[in-house]
């Protein structure tokens, strides 16, 4: 018996849902990881990662087809590049430093800074409307981050890596609104490709000519390092991207948006639970208002 309009609808905006929670599971599970194989350094564990990602592009590109990759404007391959040099060569490594320094929880918290960031250079840049709640969510989010970052005297160590994470999200944000032009040039897949393959020769460059960068190409043999990278490559390079590719795709937009946020809650409490970190009220409620305050930008 065929299924009607009606229930192929509700079936898809089922399984819309489950993609995108599942999104926030695969990509707080990815972080956590990380935690533990930035051990090897951000540089050595960001390399190692987009080396992974990369190859798994390969083979899906070759499964959707290449030619999405092959129609892709001089003009558009361009900003793609600058877009990908500038989020996964600069900003993931700026991030896998940040957390290295302070820890998965201080990551979640860090999290809710790309939706406003997101949408208010948007405005700046390309000129998009914002809408009246931005207000709103914004001051959420950043009365969010100044409950939890408050320092005390003792906490001063803490603020180098608090303002290196916080610049981690909006530096991956602004390669985001970058790539936005050329995004709705070119399959989103194909686009996803060439970022993070010219991120990942962009980052191995760099190494190559840093005299202590060098010894980072190390990790590449390193069999302790795969064991927590590819996994955490494979959960959050690679399928959280189609995950929440296909969340986007069977629900609204705005639903799948402040599912994806549940990411804040899954690495909050595998980083207590299952890292052992400590994490205070302050910061439970400071994430809170904050992931509250991206949920309310997302919808808007």
């Amino acid at each position: 018996m065929a299924m009607t309009p009606g229930a192929a609808m509700e079936a898809d905006h089922g399984l819309g849902v489950a993609m995108a929670i599942g999104t926030a599971l695969f990509w707080a599970v990815s972080v956590l990881l990380l935690r533990r194989g930035v051990k090897a350094g951000a540089g050595a564990t960001n390399l190692l990662k987009n080396a992974i990602g990369s190859l798994l592009m390969v083979p899906t590109m070759a499964f959707v087809g290449w030619d999405d990759l092959t129609s892709i404007g001089t003009e558009d391959l361009a900003i793609l590049a600058c877009s990908g040099i500038l989020g996964i060569a600069i900003g993931d490594w700026l991030f896998l430093g940040a957390l290295a320094r302070l820890g998965a929880s201080w990551m979640a918290l860090f999290d809710c800074v790309y939706a406003p960031t997101v949408v208010l250079a948007a405005v700046l840049v390309l000129g998009e409307p914002l809408a009246p709640e931005f207000g709103v969510g914004a001051g959420l989010v950043v009365l969010g981050l100044a409950l939890a970052t408050w320092q005390t005297p003792r906490d001063a160590p803490v603020r180098g890596g608090v303002w290196l994470g916080i610049g981690s999200i909006v530096v991956v944000a602004l390669a985001v609104v970058l790539a936005k032009p050329a995004l709705g040039r070119t399959g989103l897949l194909a686009a996803t490709a060439v970022r993070l393959w010219v991120g990942l020769v962009a980052q191995a460059l760099v190494l190559a000519v840093l005299p202590q960068g060098r010894a980072a190409f190390r990790v590449l043999y390193n069999a302790e390092a795969w064991r927590t990278i590819a996994p955490a490559a494979v959960l959050g390079t690679w399928a959280a991207m189609i995950l929440w590719l296909g969340g986007i795709k069977y629900t609204h937009a705005s639903v799948a948006a402040v599912l994806n946020q549940l990411a804040v809650v899954f690495m909050l409490v595998g980083a207590h639970f299952w890292l052992g970190e400590t994490v205070s009220r302050r910061r439970w409620l400071g994430s809170a208002l904050a992931a509250s305050g991206a949920a309310v930008i997302a919808i808007a």
